[in-house]
């Protein structure tokens, strides 16, 4: 009576002869042999990750994104240094286009705000449509002019690294 239930099956239908080596696994210590899910003995009643694991995995994404952050900042500094002699070549487009009109540069000397001397008279000549400021804006980092006569000028700013060629970190001058 117990062949026949083991052959029929629970509901009286007929179940295929299992396969020899699915016979055999049986025997096995392994969880659910001859399946995709086949689970080997070190792994049973063993559910997610150590605490020791977990910590290892976050000390090493923690030292990959402190890597990546000082790298950025560097990125960073760079881009304000390209920025920085991207707007003293907007200012001294602007000083040519004064002294076109006008056939003196702007006299005065002192920092460059947007509300100096220097920043009325490009705005009000047209000369510029926005007076740029450093990206800092800060301690050494700001735009200077000088032109006590205005027969010339020498614009003055500073440079927070030496990516930019020709030119080396710190203070900088630029003339007509």
């Amino acid at each position: 009576m117990t062949n026949r239930i083991a052959r029929l099956g629970r509901k009286g239908i007929p179940m295929p002869e299992l396969r020899p080596a699915v016979a055999e696994a049986r025997h096995c210590r392994w969880r659910n042999i001859g399946s995709r899910n086949a689970v080997p003995p070190a792994l049973i009643g063993r559910h997610g990750f150590t605490v020791i694991e977990l910590l290892v995995v976050t000390a090493i994404i923690a030292m990959i994104a402190s890597v990546a952050f000082v790298q950025m900042a560097g990125y960073r500094a760079r881009a304000r240094d390209a920025e920085r002699e991207r707007e003293i070549g907007e200012l001294q487009k602007a000083l040519a286009l004064y002294a076109t009109d006008h056939r003196v540069f702007p006299v005065g000397s002192g920092v460059i705000t947007g509300g100096d001397d220097l920043s009325a008279a490009l705005l009000d000549a047209s000369a510029i449509p926005a007076m740029p400021e450093d990206p800092l804006r800060t301690g050494d980092y700001v735009y200077a002019y000088d032109s006590p006569d205005g027969r010339g000028y020498t614009l003055t700013y500073t440079l927070e690294t030496d990516s930019i060629l020709g030119k080396a970190k710190g203070l900088q001058t630029a003339t007509p």
